[in-house]
């Protein structure tokens, strides 16, 4: 940071002001002071936090807990912190006057020394025989699930569990490969039953503490005299790189990835430009340093296919040389059919950028664009500035780490749905290029043969469930994001109903595109969410879900009503008029949501003839 923007951090007196502050602030390069600087100026000014993260250790825990802070205010995101009592991390989940339990916290890190936990292990590791070190390895996962399983119970934080580093020097030396479950085996096997134990679990995430001291450096990574003075385990610089860290993970559980990874192509997905250097002089493939870095960024973007990202080309070029290069190029890595539409043509980009997120039918601000030219770049930003957009600049070797660094698309789970999410917006072009062929809107609802699903969740839906409340916005009649320990509750609660619908047609299956929550009371039953993906969207698939609520609730089980409730937000425009249209009469309001309802007397079933159910419809208790 220059003096001039840590002098108007100190004399920094507002919210307003430090998040515009924060804004120049680039997290890459800052020194330690500089971070202690912010977190006193944070803590001064003590923004409203989105959430709360617990820290829990046997180790001093701290300095990482309020670099974490730092980190993540950078980024725009506020968060409280709290740190536990030294070496009391089951003492804050079992006590219910515990800090912890005071605090409520949305995570709750926990951070563990092997050493500590087994001292044999950090002192004597060569006199141990093989039996002894599998028992350790038992003895330690054994007791970190047990502390798992308690802490889901007693909270409903998302509880993230730091694997274990491998010490920088091995008491065996040289030998240590050599020896039968030597450290490196020894630490190897502790962390892929620590990945094991918990890959099925929809609340428990490992941190891979491991990784991140390993990629800077484990020599410099520990301080043994500030873990003899002041039990801190890891330096001033490895507590910054770990809270680097941690902020994707508070990223991907607080802000909904994005969806559409939009790309130039000249100088972008391949070297050079193919209108002057034509199919064979452009830089792609093997052979040569730069060609070879393409390639890399090539197969960097097609591995997001496969995390749900949909890609797309937005390029200023003759479409005829275009697709000659992906034609006649053996060596692209990334095939035509890899992206779900293609904007290929001499318009401003800002509006090529917008058409792609019509024909995919999402928000603008699911989308990220690529591209070489700054010129560019500056004129998408100041049209779009919803759109996040970023420079590639320098040597291509280096296009991959910045795509890497964005982290605008992580995800703690990935679905079924995300891996074959390209092919369903593909297909979704598909359709509005069909729909353009028909006269109007009924012809070609009918033509599309649309089929729909509707089942009671089960515990393997959490992940997509969870997706579906916290990442969609546009009809969302409430906007209530629940976690995935809310969502096990309501599955485990007979007073609640959670359905998923499913939809097919002739372009192919959409996957799981939305749910339903509600909950039932003596004579009423309450929509609490009502949930619709965007790419649903325009068919009247809502209109017949409502049929089937209206039918199993006020027809079927005889209730006198069925209530709902309408929060509106800045996105949710398109569920706006949703229960009016479905006969609902407004039964009220307060300062936050509008409250409506439906009476048994009163309901009617409305006509959705292009949708039919499938047969495997309503596979209910």
């Amino acid at each position: 940071m220059d003096d001039e923007l840590k002098k108007k951090l100190r004399s920094c007196d507002s919210e307003e002001a430090l998040s515009k502050l924060l804004g120049e602030v680039t997290t890459g390069d800052l020194l330690p002071k500089e971070l202690e600087l912010l977190n006193h100026v944070i803590a001064k000014i003590n923004p409203t936090a989105e959430s709360t993260i617990a820290f829990l250790a046997n180790h001093t825990i701290d300095p990482m807990a309020r670099y974490t802070k730092v980190y993540c205010a950078v980024q725009g995101q506020y968060v409280s912190t709290y740190v536990g009592e030294y070496d009391q991390y089951f003492q804050e989940i079992l006590d219910p006057g515990s800090g912890l339990h005071k605090e409520s916290p949305d995570i709750v890190f926990l951070s563990l020394l092997a050493s500590k936990l087994a001292p044999q292990i950090g002192n004597c590791f060569p006199a141990l025989d093989i039996a002894d070190k599998e028992q350790e390895i038992d003895r330690i996962i054994g007791q970190i699930s047990e502390w798992a399983e308690v802490a889901k119970e007693r909270t409903d934080a998302t509880i993230l569990i730091s694997n274990f580093s491998r010490p920088g020097q091995s008491q065996s030396g040289l030998a240590d490969l050599q020896q039968p479950m030597g450290e490196t085996e020894f630490y190897a096997r502790l962390n892929l039953e620590l990945i094991s134990t918990f890959r099925n679990d929809q609340r428990v995430f490992v941190f891979d503490t491991d990784h991140v001291l390993a990629c800077n450096g484990k020599a410099e990574a520990s301080d043994n005299k500030m873990y003899h003075l002041a039990k801190i385990a890891w330096s001033e610089r490895a507590n910054m790189r770990l809270a680097g860290e941690l902020w994707r993970y508070v990223h991907a559980l607080g802000r909904p990835a994005k969806k559409c990874l939009v790309v130039d192509l000249d100088n972008t997905l391949w070297g050079g430009v193919v209108g002057e250097d034509g199919l064979h002089g452009i830089r792609v493939g093997q052979g040569d340093a730069e060609s070879e870095a393409y390639s890399e960024f090539q197969h960097a973007i097609r591995s997001l296919l496969d995390r749900g990202v949909v890609l797309a080309i937005c390029s200023k070029n003759n479409a005829a040389d275009v697709d000659e290069v992906f034609q006649n190029r053996k060596d692209m890595v990334l095939k035509k059919d890899d992206f779900s539409v293609i904007k290929v043509n001499w318009n401003p980009k800002y509006l090529n950028i917008q058409e792609i997120a019509e024909e995919l039918n999402i928000g603008i601000d699911s989308l990220v664009f690529i591209d070489d030219n700054p010129a560019e770049c500056e004129l998408v930003k100041e049209a779009l500035p919803e759109v996040t957009t970023v420079h590639l600049s320098g040597d291509p070797s280096g296009f991959k780490d910045i795509l890497h660094n964005l982290n605008k698309f992580e995800k703690l789970v990935l679905t079924q749905e995300d891996k074959t999410k390209h092919i369903q917006y593909r297909q979704n072009a598909e359709r509005e290029t069909k729909k353009r062929s028909f006269r109007n809107i009924e012809d070609y609802l009918k033509n599309l043969g649309t089929t729909i699903s509707i089942r009671v969740a089960t515990e393997q839906d959490v992940p997509r469930t969870h997706q579906l409340f916290t990442k969609t916005n546009q009809f969302n009649v409430t906007t209530r994001r629940y976690t995935p320990a809310d969502i096990e509750s309501f599955l485990q609660d007979s007073s609640y109903q959670l359905k998923l619908f499913q939809v097919e047609d002739n372009f192919g299956d959409l996957g799981i595109v939305g749910l339903y929550l509600v909950r039932e009371d003596d004579d009423r039953a309450h929509i609490d969410s009502f949930v619709l993906s965007c790419r649903a969207l325009g068919r009247g698939l809502e209109t017949f879900i409502m049929n089937q609520i209206k039918n199993e609730y006020l027809f079927e089980k005889g209730l006198e009503c069925v209530t709902a409730s309408f929060i509106p937000t800045a996105k949710n425009l398109p569920a706006a008029s949703f229960y009016n249209e479905q006969g609902f009469t407004k039964a009220g309001q307060s300062e936050v949501e509008e409250l409506y309802e439906i009476r048994k007397k009163d309901a009617k079933l409305i006509d959705c003839p292009a949708i039919r159910a499938n047969a495997k419809e309503d596979q209910s208790e």
